[in-house]
Order: C-alpha cells, then structure tokens, then sequence
C-alpha cells in the first residue's frame, strides 16, 4: 500500500522520506536465505497507535524512528467519521508529516469535507480493491494545505481512477 503512496504526487521531503521507508522496510523483510521477502516485524509500522485515547490503524516511522505517516482504514466508503478522525485528530495530533485514509470507496465530494481545511499535513486517500491474490490499492485523491491560487493539484496525472475527471481544487499536493 506504501508503494501506492508513493506514486501520489507529494511534497519533495515527504516523498524521500517515504521511499527511505520503503527501503527500509526492504531490508527489514528481506530472507537472508533465499533474497525474497517475508513476513516479519518491523520497527517502521506499528499497529494501533496510541493518541490521546483513540487508536489510528497504524502508525509508521521513519528509519530514524521518528512518526512520519498515521494510517486509518476502514470497511466501505471513506465516511465523515473517519476523515474527521484523521484530518482533525491523528495528524495534527502527532505532528504525522503524512496521513493515509484507506477505504474500500471514495466520492468525489468527501474532498469537500469540511475537516480538510484543519489538517496541517499532505493526506493521501487510498482505495483498495481485492484482486485474486491480494489487494490492489489505487491514489484515488491527494490533500496538502490549502494554497491560495493554486488549482492544479490532485492525481498525478490530473485525472482519477479509470480516467475519471476530478474536479481542479486549491487543495494541492506539491
């Protein structure tokens, strides 16, 4: 899912950090044996992430154990609840440099929500489908801070899912 993140256009520092990550957690998986990952503990993730008496999913850091992403996930569409739970709460609470929705279906008006305008921090909305042997995560949407004039941010190729057309928004990405 992390591999996803990272096609989403982000700031410069964010993206670096998060392929430092995916190295790192390269290294971490890799079977000395036969080369090919595995699963295994990793000091990067850990899952159910304690702020202020609420758990986001999981919660990543960076190869300098510092928190850079809080990850919330959730059965079905991406609701009010949980977008408010990340925008408002988990990132600003933890000073994540980035957040990470995951649902199971996004709509083109939840980029609306109000509680976007309160998240200090990029987030990237991740829409998972199953496929035969594991999950196929697609970058459906991208939040950073509001930039005033600025309205050429959202997938990296300005597009959506299936060559959907999103709408042009000042909420940006770079």
């Amino acid at each position: 899912m992390l591999e996803a993140v990272a096609r989403a256009r982000l700031p410069a520092q964010t993206a670096a950090t998060l392929h430092e990550i995916l190295l790192a957690l390269a290294v971490e998986t890799t079977d000395d044996v036969g080369g090919g990952a595995s699963p295994r503990s990793s000091r990067c993730a850990i899952h159910q992430f304690h702020v202020a008496g609420k758990y986001p999913d999981v919660a990543i850091n960076d190869p300098r154990d510092r928190l850079f992403a809080v990850i919330e996930a959730q059965r079905g569409r991406a609701d009010d609840r949980h977008i408010a739970k990340l925008a408002t709460n988990y990132v600003p609470n933890t000073g994540a440099r980035l957040g990470i929705l995951v649902a199971e279906g996004w709509r083109r008006a939840d980029a609306g929500h109000p509680a976007w305008a309160e998240c200090p921090a990029p987030v990237v909305v991740v829409v998972t489908r199953d496929a035969l042997c594991e999950p196929d995560y697609e970058v459906v949407w991208v939040h950073s801070q509001t930039v005033p004039g600025r309205d050429d941010c959202s997938l990296p190729d300005g597009g959506g899912p299936a060559g959907l057309s999103w709408p042009r928004r000042t909420i940006c990405a770079r």
